[in-house]
């Protein structure tokens, strides 16, 4: 004989219980990381000239592509552009974080970092110069030599791309 299917009162708490946990965390700004939460292009000036980095700059074509990303028209030149984005002095480290028992680098901490600040077509000062950094540590296993240096460039990305962002989020806060 088939019975009928009932559910449970488990499986009747459960749905709202997890709606509950959802709504939650969506209302405190979670939000899985490289995922920016959606940016008002209204508080970053448009057009937007970028400066003070190679065109070629990995760094300023993150922060380019994710402008053009926010809805922000990017300029060519600084004449017809209404602010300036200024990036300067990007530094890229490393340091050693921690050794194993045959005294061996395992973990490094790597660091990038540049100074940005806004400024208007007339010259006036929209937002200060300021510096922003990013830190990622890696694990290095000495068996692991090139796996270890393609790791670190990955991440090396991952940090500046990470960078553009908070770039993004220091403009449209402004």
């Amino acid at each position: 004989m088939i019975r009928p299917y009932r559910r449970s009162r488990a499986g009747t708490l459960a749905m709202p219980l997890i709606l509950l946990v959802a709504l939650v965390a969506g209302g405190c700004g979670f939000h899985l990381r490289g995922e920016a939460p959606l940016l008002d292009p209204d508080g970053i000036p448009s057009p937007l000239h970028v400066s003070g980095l190679s065109l070629d700059s990995a760094l300023r074509n993150a922060v380019v592509a994710q402008l053009r990303q926010a809805g922000v028209t990017v300029a060519s030149g600084s004449a017809d552009a209404a602010a300036t984005l200024r990036l300067s002095d990007p530094a890229s480290g490393s340091r050693l974080l921690s050794v194993d028992g045959r005294n061996k680098a395992v973990e490094y901490e790597l660091a990038e970092s540049v100074s940005m600040g806004l400024v208007s077509n007339r010259g006036e000062t929209l937002l200060e110069p300021r510096r922003i950094s990013v830190t990622r540590i890696q694990y290095r296993p000495d068996d692991a030599i090139l796996a270890g240096a393609n790791e670190a460039e990955l991440l090396r990305g991952d940090m500046r791309r990470d960078l553009a962002n908070r770039i993004l989020t220091r403009l449209a806060a402004r």
